[in-house]
């Protein structure tokens, strides 16, 4: 789990990548799911909310407990149901952004409407 400004940098400069990937903050409860699964069929990562899409900026999250809501649909989603470590809100510049994390290791192979996912 990231926990401060200096690591949340650290990974923005390294890329998306199988293990890492971000989405603002209008992220849909499909496109959440389906990183979920990908993830949780692969070697687990971490998800940021709050970022730019492309350009990796941190814009922050208007509403951290709508946000946290969507999060949790987006695991039940998946099936089997995802079992996630709560989400952590940080502060990041006077952002508040969302930091899940998708642990490696999971026991079951996870699909998402019938169609098994994997990050490469």
């Amino acid at each position: 789990m990231t926990t401060n400004a200096a690591e949340i940098y650290a990974l923005l400069e390294s890329g998306k990548g199988p293990q890492l990937h971000w989405f603002a903050d209008d992220v849909s409860v499909l496109d959440l799911a389906t990183v979920f699964t990908g993830m949780a069929n692969r070697d687990g990562g971490i998800i940021l909310i709050g970022i730019a899409p492309c350009s990796g900026q941190i814009l922050g999250v208007r509403d951290s407990e709508y946000l946290t809501d969507i999060i949790f649909q987006a695991a039940i989603l998946v099936d089997p149901t995802l079992v996630l470590p709560i989400p952590q809100v940080q502060d990041v510049d006077e952002k508040e952004i969302i930091s899940v994390t998708v642990p490696p290791g999971l026991p079951h192979a996870f699909n998402l409407e019938g169609r098994y996912l994997v990050r490469e």
